[in-house]
Formats: structure tokens, C-alpha cells, sequence
């Protein structure tokens, strides 16, 4: 998750993350690409992750 929200193009993950992160709802994937499915889950992630 914190490569995710490092990233502002989106990330590609290993397949059995992404599966388990967009199974939780906390991203999106379109096509390889992961993105935070919500400004909040971004924010919330970057202020406890990224400190």
C-alpha cells in the first residue's frame, strides 16, 4: 500500500497483492495499474505510512 500512495501515476503490484488490496476496497486497478480507490484512503495512508 505505501508504494501506492507514493505514487502518483499508479503502481503495478504482484497479483496476489492487488488482488488482496482491491478484494478490501483500498484500491483500484486499471489494467496494471493500482491507484488508492478514494481520496481518503490516500490521505489516511499517506499521513500513517509515510511518516
Amino acid at each position: 500500500m505505501k508504494e501506492v500512495v507514493k505514487s502518483d501515476s499508479g503502481v503495478q503490484l504482484e497479483p496476489s497483492v492487488a488482488y488482496k488490496l482491491e478484494s478490501m476496497g483500498l484500491i483500484n486497478l486499471l489494467g496494471d495499474e493500482a491507484k488508492p480507490s478514494c481520496q481518503l484512503y490516500h490521505r489516511y495512508f499517506a499521513d500513517n505510512l509515510l511518516k
